[in-house]
């Protein structure tokens, strides 16, 4: 037959079906292609079998061929094997800790992944898929899948009140004395409140120092002592106050209703704890004052806020101070004669008003314990034992360690 010779073929983003009647045209041969074979391949093909040859354009262009006879029939397949079907496997990992759903997204993202799929109801993770890739992803759940790291933070919100001597906050760096302090340079006006937040790193006991010396110069109240269990990356949150309402009016299609909304007031504190791999917790720390006063004609709120954000890195069981946070507060006062005083109208003659403005500044301890988990621990007592058995070997003279070895001899 003409297609025992070799064949030499150079095309370059041709059609496919052009490629094949040529080789047909020129080797003698019978070709027939379904209504469906189209698209441009290029084809580079140095002396080798027709037959090989045409395997390998119909390949090109995703198609396939069976010869019967001396007929070759060129058509699409419905669906293109897999190559490596034969060696797929199924495999379902059950999630305990990690989001399914962002498991399956890395997964999904990841080149030559084949069927990955989620029940989120189960937290399953169903994989088809080659054994090495199969291992592949057991290996990187059970990395993202690990128990997460807490912390419990020990937290004090305290509000201290500013005589004369403190117009702009307490000097800490005097209070403390030998401490780490350090300022961010940040002040923000606001109606009733400012800050120029104050940062210190030290000791529980240097800080209780510090508060001790204060309450003997000025009133200082402790608002909350919160402790919160907080896991790593993830925020937790303290409110010291309440929830101030206010109505909203709505109308849809003639149907006038009201609901109440609440807006959040006081202290608030935002901790999100962030544990390295030598035992400091990096703490993003976000202290705000909210208060809320009505509009009596609108009855819109309006809402007074002063927000921090800062960053601070402290070592397991070592105590964070933000302070800085200074709010103004006005108040009236009336004295007046007793008894003439209380006399409706004419009471106004027999006393006088007094407007006094008084400042406090809100302070936050911030103390983190690493909670460790019960593996962890056993892991960490297991290396510890270790340690120190092959101390001790390493300690005793030669003749004890050759007793330690030495077979115990048969009668």
């Amino acid at each position: 037959m003409a297609d025992k010779g070799l064949l030499t073929l150079n095309f370059n983003q041709s059609e496919i079906k052009d490629i094949l009647l040529s080789v047909a045209m020129n080797r003698n041969i019978s070709i027939i292609m379904t209504p469906d074979i189209s698209g441009k391949v290029s084809v580079h093909l140095y002396r080798i079998p027709v037959e090989e040859a045409l395997g390998s354009i119909a390949m090109a262009g995703g198609f396939t061929y069976l010869k019967r006879g001396n007929v070759f029939y060129f058509y699409k397949p419905k669906e293109i094997r897999d190559p490596q079907s034969e060696r797929l496997e199924m495999r379902i990992f059950q999630l305990k800790f990690a989001a399914i759903d962002k498991v399956q997204d890395i997964l999904s993202a990841i080149p030559g992944m084949r069927t990955v799929k989620i029940h989120e109801q189960s937290k399953t993770v169903i994989v088809e898929d080659t054994p090495e890739n199969i291992r592949k992803i057991e290996t990187l759940i059970n990395q993202w899948d690990a128990m997460p790291r807490q912390v419990l933070i020990e937290a004090k919100i305290i509000q201290i009140l500013l005589n004369d001597d403190m117009v702009m906050g307490v000097d800490w760096q005097k209070v403390m004395g030998d401490v780490r302090i350090g300022t961010t340079g940040l002040i923000i006006p606001q109606a009733g409140a400012f800050a120029q937040i104050v940062t210190a790193t030290g000791t529980s006991g240097a800080f209780t120092a510090a508060l001790n010396f204060l309450q003997g110069i000025t009133d200082v109240n402790f608002l909350s002592t919160p402790k919160i269990l907080a896991i790593h990356g993830k925020a937790a949150r303290v409110q010291v106050g309440g929830k101030q309402g206010y109505k909203v009016t709505t109308s849809n299609m003639g149907v006038t209703s009201e609901t109440i909304q609440f807006i959040d007031t006081g202290t608030i504190l935002e901790i999100t704890p962030y544990i390295d791999d030598i035992g400091n917790v990096l703490l993003t720390v976000q202290p705000s004052i909210n208060s809320v006063t009505i509009d009596n004609v609108t009855g819109i709120p309006v809402v007074k806020s002063t927000t921090v954000s800062t960053s601070l890195m402290a070592k397991n069981g070592e105590t964070v101070l933000i302070g800085g946070l200074i709010e103004e507060t006005k108040t009236i006062s009336r004295s007046y004669v007793p008894w003439f005083g209380e006399i409706p109208v004419l009471g106004l003659l027999f006393g006088q008003k007094k407007r006094n403005i008084g400042k406090s500044e809100f302070v936050v301890l911030i103390t983190p314990h690493i909670q460790e988990t019960e593996i962890k621990r056993q892991s960490d007592q297991g290396v510890d034992k270790a340690k120190k058995l092959t101390e001790t070997m390493s300690k005793e003279p030669l003749p004890q360690l050759k007793r330690i070895i030495e077979p115990v001899p048969q009668k």
